[in-house]
């Protein structure tokens, strides 16, 4: 059975737990897809459950609700009583909450790779990307981007723009759906993915859903258009949701974002998901250089002079790094103010 697919029986008796991965959640409803049988099962989440939110990626214990539907041959009922331990969340800060009541959105548990997906059109901020490499470097995720609509005459320009992307470990992959059918470049991207669970992020109307139908051309995924307005892509993709790969692997497909926040990590995390400016860093002369324009005996402008780190990204780090600071000013003001 493929996972698009539900059912609603299982091996599971009233009182048997059977374990299962997370595929959807829609609303307070989990797809849960059977270990056992590899049946899709619509489970409710128990009240209660300790460390909340039950996300797509999670493995989860799962049993019939009420012995009562079983006794009278209904169909039954589902609850998750339960979940394995997450070898990683992925989750963001949400941009229109800020210091004391920062709140966070979990989108999947258990990623080995995040692919950065963006577009000549809508064009996607490098300090965008930078966020989302930042994620996943602190989650624990190794990290690639796919440039989708190669076939515009912007691509070029882009892939210039990202040269400086590679030589930090992060593979830069073209790819265009046009007509639906993927370009052979596609294959490297189908490479990358095999035997791994990936996350897909980026904004809205860069083509995820196009990507994955054109990974899955049985699921016919909507796909929409460009705003007129702003040249903004529009939401096509309203849940998580996770694909098996044929060849081995699964791919997450997540709702398009404007941008992730991430109020919630630390400065020294954020700082590590720079790799080259933490690296120049531990040659600054004093512990707590900020990077700075102006600061004395800073090794990482330095490296910036000489070529060895891209204006760009010092650039996004030290807005992040602003980002962050202002957030932790709001957030003392609210609790004196209580």
């Amino acid at each position: 059975m493929t996972s698009g697919q539900s059912k609603s029986f299982t091996g599971a008796l009233f009182g048997d737990t059977e374990k299962g991965l997370v595929v959807e959640r829609l609303g307070d409803r989990l797809l849960v897809e059977s270990h056992m049988t590899g049946d899709i099962v619509k489970c409710k989440q128990r009240t209660g459950l300790e460390d909340g939110h039950i996300v797509v990626g999670d493995i989860v214990q799962y049993q019939v609700a009420h012995a009562s539907s079983v006794h009278r041959g209904e169909d039954a009922e589902y609850i998750v009583v339960g979940f394995d331990t997450r070898k990683n969340l992925l989750y963001r800060s949400d941009p229109r909450s800020r210091g004391a009541s920062n709140k966070m959105k979990a989108l999947a548990s258990n990623v080995d790779q995040l692919i950065v997906v963006v577009a000549p059109q809508p064009l996607v901020p490098l300090s965008t990307i930078d966020h989302l490499l930042v994620a996943g470097e602190a989650f624990n995720m190794s990290c690639a981007i796919v440039v989708n609509k190669s076939d515009l005459p912007e691509h070029k320009k882009m892939m210039e723009n990202l040269a400086v992307y590679p030589p930090l470990g992060y593979p830069v992959i073209p790819c265009s759906t046009a007509g639906g059918k993927s370009d052979p470049p596609a294959q490297s991207l189908r490479s990358i993915l095999r035997n791994k669970t990936s996350v897909f992020v980026g904004q809205s109307g860069v083509g995820k859903s196009s990507i994955i139908n054109a990974l899955f051309p049985s699921l016919h995924l909507p796909v929409g258009e460009l705003s007129k307005k702003g040249h903004y892509g529009t939401h096509t993709t309203s849940t998580t949701r996770l694909y098996h790969l044929q060849e081995g692997g699964s791919v997450i497909d997540s709702p398009g974002i404007r941008d992730f926040g991430l109020l919630h990590l630390k400065k020294d995390t954020i700082l590590a998901g720079y790799k080259e400016i933490a690296t120049a860093s531990t040659q600054c002369k004093y512990r707590d250089c900020t990077h700075m324009e102006g600061q004395m005996g800073c090794a990482v402008l330095k490296a910036v002079e000489r070529g060895e780190i891209a204006p760009t990204r010092l650039n996004s780090y030290q807005q992040l790094q602003g980002e962050l600071k202002d957030a932790a000013t709001l957030a003392r003001k609210k609790r004196h103010t209580m």
